[in-house]
């Protein structure tokens, strides 16, 4: 991500507006990834993030959709958090068939 941040930035940002990321020691802690999340939510500062793992999605989606932040590309494998009427902030990486390897 920084990589990618800097490169971007190095060529203009996006329309004119300069990337910054920041991450937090997660470690598959849900509470503290819910702590971490409301922060943002309450800070205003974030536009938007990533989260990985059922566990952790769990833990924040439910605040993070009411906040209307985006979670871009979540890895988890719980089929709940794809029903777009009631994650409309939420979106994951791996379809449901992707956990299913094609035959070759």
């Amino acid at each position: 991500m920084k990589d990618r941040f800097a490169y971007q930035n190095a060529h203009g940002g996006i329309n004119g507006v300069l990337l910054a990321g920041a991450g937090k020691g997660r470690q598959f802690q849900p509470r503290d990834d819910q702590i971490h999340v409301d922060g943002w939510i309450q800070s205003g500062s974030v536009q938007a993030f990533d989260e990985f793992g059922s566990g952790p999605l769990a833990a924040v989606a439910e605040d993070q959709n009411l906040a209307c932040l985006p979670l871009l590309l979540a890895s988890a494998t719980a089929n709940e958090y794809r029903n777009i009427a009631k994650y409309p902030w939420t979106t994951e990486f791996l379809r449901p068939t992707m956990s299913k390897r094609p035959q070759r």
